[in-house]
């Protein structure tokens, strides 16, 4: 099991409805992994292909924002930064 202290994080539609957009189960688990991990555990996807990629790069906005906004509250709180070694 992946260990991480974040306890959640804002499922936005867009990311529900880029998923419904993928047309085969490997490019759907392929995108929610790449989501899940970065969201909780700070890691960015590396090895994503096609359109998984597509479909992630797409919210990189987004996802980006969450998780810069998790780290400044962690600061504040003394909690581990996502993304950070």
């Amino acid at each position: 099991m992946k260990e991480t202290k974040r306890k959640g994080f804002n499922f936005f539609r867009s990311y529900f409805d880029v998923y419904n957009e993928l047309e085969n189960a490997e490019d759907k688990v392929a995108f929610i992994d790449a989501l899940l991990d970065r969201q909780f555990m700070g890691v960015k996807p590396t090895e994503l292909k096609g359109m998984a990629k597509f479909a992630y790069i797409s919210q990189t906005n987004s996802i980006d924002s969450q998780i810069k906004g998790y780290n400044d509250k962690a600061k504040q709180l003394g909690n581990p930064l996502l993304g950070v070694n």
